[in-house]
């Protein structure tokens, strides 16, 4: 009888122990900012940020107006967990902004289900202000904006319209990227996404992809330097106006151009065409990749 006692007494006690390490995460966790910063006329605001959705406006203010709307639901059965809240590293120094995102995660042991409701984030710049952003699964949509923009995404898509800056330079691995308008100086990075630049004015293009795609449609400029590089990817080149010489080094790769393009040289690994209307350079080296000529 107290052998039967004991080892009732021992069993509710492991039981107890047990019991009290486990929980029950049913929580929200949100930040929400709606603040204006002072920021030069050709500052530079760099932001870094992971699976938002971004919407950057620039107009003829000289300030920024950054509104930032997150909520994310935790819940589950759960043995112990380690979760920081989603906070935001902001500086304002030299007449430049640094917005960093920190926190958002954690480990749970047990059973946990973490669901985004919302993420987003807004700005309005200054037309003249640059640009420098880093994200992981974001998608950026940016209007306007006249100054530099230099980005880095991961599986993200990018929009950015009715560009009038000079120098853009994009790093994209999974993602779709469409651009339209710009001038100067364009450098791409694609590994499996696709590129698309719509109404370009470039004199100096530098473009690489593996399996992705690029489409170009620009204006050519005689003293310009373009030059394309792909693994087995698609590189278009559409000539909005100007011409040249277009030199393509492939190894199982194929090329294709229209009747405006005069082919001047063919060998086993490389072509040669012309186009009337300019003197630009235009060089091409791919592997098992394509390439396709046209012209307006």
């Amino acid at each position: 009888m107290r052998k039967n006692l004991f080892s009732t007494i021992l069993v509710s006690v492991l039981v107890l122990n047990i019991t009290s390490t486990i929980g029950f995460a049913a929580d929200k966790d949100s930040f929400h900012l709606d603040e204006v910063y002072p920021l030069n006329m050709d500052g530079i605001i760099t932001m870094i940020t992971e699976d938002a959705d971004i919407e950057i406006v620039a107009s003829k203010r000289n300030d920024v107006h950054l509104v930032i709307d997150y909520e994310k639901k935790i819940s589950g059965l759960h043995f112990d967990s380690k979760y920081d809240p989603l906070d935001f590293e902001i500086e304002n120094e030299g007449g430049n902004l640094y917005i960093r995102e920190i926190g958002g995660g954690g480990v749970f042991v047990g059973i946990a289900t973490i669901t985004r409701e919302l993420y987003e984030i807004k700005m309005e710049i200054p037309e003249t202000a640059n640009l420098r952003l880093r994200g992981e699964d974001d998608d950026y949509i940016i209007q306007n904006v006249k100054g530099e923009i230099r980005l880095r995404s991961e599986d993200g898509d990018v929009k950015i319209s009715e560009y009038g800056g000079n120098a853009l330079e994009i790093e994209s691995e999974d993602g779709d990227v469409v651009v339209s308008g710009g001038m100067g100086s364009l450098s791409i990075v694609v590994e499996d996404g696709d590129f698309y630049l719509e109404k370009g004015s470039y004199t100096n293009i530098d473009a690489y992809c593996e399996d992705g795609s690029i489409e170009i449609a620009t204006s050519l400029d005689d003293n310009g330097h373009y030059r394309f590089r792909a693994e087995d990817g698609y590189i278009g080149f559409n000539v909005l106006k100007g011409g040249g010489q277009f030199e393509v080094i492939f190894e199982d790769g194929r090329v294709s151009a229209e009747k405006a393009f005069n082919k001047i040289e063919d060998d086993d690994e490389f072509e040669a065409y012309e186009l009337a209307g300019g003197k630009a350079k235009v060089r091409f080296q791919i592997e098992d990749g394509r390439v396709r000529l046209s012209s307006e």
